[in-house]
């Protein structure tokens, strides 16, 4: 009897941490992984810094993206105006192969403090 009580248990716990672990993925902006897809929609403002032309920049997608969301965050929750105070921001996704990684970091971060100022409202 107990050891069905404790598999019920992990069973409820492993559920929980799966969707609090994303959840704070989600406040973190971290978007998620298909947003950088064919059918991808560029968050408000994107265009206006950003012109694909046919070929996805996925440095500037993945940190307008992320910063964007993040803005909207903090701005909701209260918090001050502070793009550059995130672990996103700080902690840039890898790059892909074909494109040299510091300016790959150049790109997203500049694109991460464009889309947390949209995303905060400013």
């Amino acid at each position: 009897m107990s050891k069905t009580r404790t598999s019920f248990a992990g069973v409820l716990l492993l559920g929980a941490m799966s969707l609090g672990g994303w959840q704070v993925g989600q406040a973190q902006g971290v978007p998620p992984p298909a947003a950088y897809g064919p059918d991808w929609t560029a968050p408000r403002g994107y265009s206006d810094y950003y012109q694909e032309n046919g070929q996805a920049n996925l440095a500037a997608r993945q940190g307008y993206s992320a910063g964007f969301a993040q803005g909207e965050s903090d701005s909701r929750l209260g918090h001050s105006y502070r793009p550059t105070h995130d672990n996103t921001y700080k902690h840039v996704p890898d790059s892909p192969q074909n494109i040299n990684r510091n300016e790959f970091k150049h790109v997203y971060r500049e694109a991460f403090e464009r889309g947390y100022a949209k995303g905060f409202g400013r």
